[in-house]
């Protein structure tokens, strides 16, 4: 079995653990916004919830 070494190992490892940390970042940004999104959304469904149980007492049917 032949050797090819293109010494190209010191490079790629440099940018591998660049783009790990990156990705990293990367993720804690996500889940940061996920958890905005998931404040909101219960909040606003928390909202509705009881603009509908109020409002819901005041459908009549129709004549």
């Amino acid at each position: 079995m032949s050797s090819f070494d293109d010494g190209s190992g010191p490079i790629f490892t440099m940018y591998s653990e660049i783009g790990a940390e990156e990705d990293k970042k990367m993720v804690e940004s996500w889940q940061a916004d996920a958890e905005g999104i998931f404040i909101f959304t219960g909040l606003f469904s928390a909202a509705v919830a009881s603009l509908v149980s109020v409002s819901v007492q005041d459908i009549r049917p129709d004549p």
